[in-house]
Order: C-alpha cells, then structure tokens, then sequence
C-alpha cells in the first residue's frame, strides 16, 4: 500500500518547466567516492539552485540494526557531542532543489531501506508536477583505475530512442544484471 504523499513528500515551491530534466543522486552502494553525491551537491551550489520539496526520512530507513556496533552505527543517525552536550543530529535528507533557468530539478538523498515504491512515487509526484521530461541517475561505484586514465561513462535507458543521444557524448552502452 502506498502512503499518503502529503505527510511525506513536503513541497515548498513546484515550479513549472518547459522541458525539465531531473538529475538524481543517492548515498549509498552506488556512491562510490562520494561521486554521485557530490557532483550534484556541486551542480546544486555552482546553480545555486533552490530547495524546492524533501521527502520525510522516517518510513523509509532503518535506524536500529541488529549487530556488532560498528555495523549498527552504520543505520544510526549521526549525533555530535561537545563537553557532554549533543549538538546535532544529523538525519537523513532527500532534498529536491530547482534552477528554473536551466530546467534542471537536482536530487540528493539516501537509497531507501524499506518502501521503495512509496519513495518512488514521491519522486515520480516531482516529476509531474514539475513537468520533468528526463530523469538521468548519476552512479559510481569504485575500481581499479589509475588517476591517469579517464573514467569510464556508462548509460542505461528506458527508452531506445536515448541511447543515439547518449553516444554523441560519448557515453557507452552498459551491459548489468
């Protein structure tokens, strides 16, 4: 069953773009080197571009996971603790931010424990309501290449008639399972 959006998915602003293109990236498996995460933190600062929704962390991560404590500190939210007083805590975000010029939506947040289908609808909500045409993923995992080499660019669509732009930029076909 799919949540009630509205108590988890708050919109600030939904700008309407022409020919809007969503960039996604997310913490997590595929984030290799921080990667994913701070190419779009660097577009959304470069752009200046304006949080516009977030998606509420509670029903989707899991906070306490059995195990050995450096397994479980892993799912727990970071707190910060100066002269035996918590300072922060420091909670998963799923932010949307919006440069209306550029017809760009860029998305930082965590991979989602649990509800996927739930996460997804909120941000397919963003997608139609903004009038977002394409939805590019931004992924990196680590590998055994040397900082002299340029990195390798893969591309997956959804539609076939992508893959012909994708090339002009020289990015290559993937092959996963």
């Amino acid at each position: 069953m799919i949540e009630n959006q509205d108590e988890i998915l708050r919109v600030r602003h939904c700008p309407k773009l022409e020919d809007g293109t969503l960039v996604l990236a997310f913490s997590g498996w595929m984030d290799g080197g921080d990667v994913s995460t701070g190419t779009v933190q660097r577009l959304v600062e470069l752009l200046g571009a304006d949080p516009i929704a977030e998606i509420d962390p509670e029903p989707f991560y899991i906070y306490n996971f059995p195990g050995s404590m450096e397994v479980s500190a892993l799912f727990r939210p970071h707190i910060q603790i100066e002269d035996g007083l918590m300072t922060t805590v420091d909670m998963p975000t799923n932010t949307f931010y919006c440069h209306e010029p550029a017809g760009l939506v860029l998305f930082l947040g965590k991979e989602p424990n649990l509800r996927w289908r739930t996460f997804g609808e909120c941000v397919f909500r963003i997608v139609r309501e903004t009038g977002i045409r394409r939805i590019l993923f931004v992924g990196s995992f680590g590998g055994a290449v040397p900082h002299t080499r340029d990195p390798r660019l893969y591309v997956t669509c959804s539609d076939a008639k992508l893959l012909p732009e994708m090339e002009k930029y020289g990015v290559r076909r993937s092959g996963y399972d």
